[in-house]
């Protein structure tokens, strides 16, 4: 007889226990392109729908299989957990100058969809060299590629920066969650721009 059960866990990891009897070698197929031949494995599905599992036993008697739809609900997706509105400070590392405090940086991130956040920069300010600026980094911030490494850090794979208004130049970086605390650490191929954002949400 082959039959199995499963617990969803966080993240999108569900783990099967078999409960099969009579077989000498099992195969699991997922329903997401992902196989095993475990006897209890624990996958990773990336998205939030059902997938269709199936067991497959093989023994003495033959072969036999069991499939089940399964309902996944609890990947996590990057953008849900920043989206949001934020406020703090922004230090800014330009051509070897040295750090720059700004007075204030506001930021709004919006989702995009589940890997991608637009993040808008609604207040920002600085004194450079005793003049201010209040254009030294552009309005606005798109990160087009965020991978979650865990829940509370994210990787910017690359994505697009406007500096300038016109020009967009690539960005590597972290983004560090600690409870409502946000720091966003990048830089920029553009003049050795470093950016080294720490943020509260509001």
């Amino acid at each position: 007889m082959i039959s199995f059960d499963y617990i969803e866990k966080d993240n999108g990891f569900v783990s099967f226990t078999n409960k099969s009897t009579g077989a000498d070698s099992y195969e699991w197929s997922f329903g997401n392109g992902k196989t095993s031949t475990e006897v209890n494995p624990t996958v990773q599905f990336e998205d939030n729908k059902e997938f269709s599992v199936k067991l497959t036993g093989k023994g003495a008697g033959g072969t036999a299989s069991d499939t089940k739809t399964i309902k996944v609900s609890k990947v996590i997706e990057p953008s849900d957990l920043l989206i949001g509105n934020y406020s703090g400070s922004l230090n800014y590392t330009c051509c070897n100058i040295t750090t720059v405090n700004s007075r204030a940086a506001k930021f709004k991130f919006v989702k995009v969809d589940k890997n991608t956040v637009s993040a808008e920069l609604i207040q920002y300010g600085t004194y450079l060299n005793g003049r201010y600026y209040s254009d030294v980094i552009s309005d606005i911030f798109k990160f087009t590629s965020i991978k979650a490494e865990s829940t509370s850090k994210f990787i910017i794979n690359e994505s697009n920066s406007s500096l300038d208004g016109n020009n967009q130049r690539k960005c590597i970086g972290t983004i560090v969650m600690d409870g409502k605390k946000l720091t966003i650490r990048f830089d920029v191929d553009f003049y050795s721009h470093k950016y080294d954002l720490v943020l509260t949400k509001e």
